[in-house]
């Protein structure tokens, strides 16, 4: 059955919106995006200082780590939380979670911060070469998930889609709360709507609390 309502068959039974699922993906779905817009501003702010900072020890040190440093490690935490609730959630919901595309869009983003700071330092001096090979291998791992997700017939893409339709079957097998029926053409155009919707939103919130935090 197509997302989009291009192809699909009547659904069999009468289909009741899981609103409380639905309210969870977005919820999470909210985190997530905001999450990775704060994780992807404070690497850029970092990067800014040279990619190195820190606080006290015996020695001089020439760049003291900024007061929002504890916001690299508390979102990539906080993000992983959200992404495995989110998941779990998409399946009550009967709809798609974002676990893929957000691994794909954050590695991307953060691919692009080691580019353009590896190419152009901020200090001047030339390309930072371990930078721009950091940047290489995160495009290389951020673009491998949208080779399932694009229905590339590859064999080894072929085994690895089968393995993750089979492992998100028995998730649904075992999950609690997954609602009887097909979801109907509205309720699968208004599921991917409200979702690129929560992604938007909490991209945008993220921008705002990371300017909020760093002054």
């Amino acid at each position: 059955m197509s997302w989009l309502g291009v192809a699909g068959e009547s659904p069999p039974r009468p289909w009741s919106w899981p609103w409380r699922a639905l309210a969870g993906v977005l919820a999470t779905a909210t985190g997530m995006a905001c999450c990775g817009s704060l994780l992807f501003f404070a690497m850029r702010g970092l990067m800014e200082l040279g990619g190195f900072a820190a606080h006290g020890g015996p020695y001089q040190i020439s760049e003291q780590a900024p007061g929002w440093v504890w916001v690299l490690p508390s979102v990539v935490v906080v993000g992983m939380i959200l992404g495995f609730a989110n998941a779990r959630l998409a399946i009550r919901a009967g709809g798609f979670g974002l676990a893929l595309p957000a691994w794909s869009l954050l590695l991307l983003a953060l691919g692009w911060n080691f580019a353009e700071y590896g190419i152009a330092p901020t200090g001047g001096g030339g390309p930072v070469w371990a930078w721009v090979a950091c940047a290489v291998a995160f495009a290389i791992l951020g673009l491998a998930p949208l080779l399932l997700c694009c229905g590339v017939e590859w064999p080894l893409v072929e085994r690895v889609r089968e393995q993750l339709e089979l492992r998100a079957q028995q998730r649904a097998l075992t999950c609690r709360g997954v609602p009887d029926g097909v979801p109907s053409l509205a309720y699968r155009r208004a599921y991917l709507v409200l979702t690129v919707i929560a992604v938007v939103v909490g991209g945008l919130l993220g921008a705002l609390a990371f300017r909020a935090i760093a002054g």
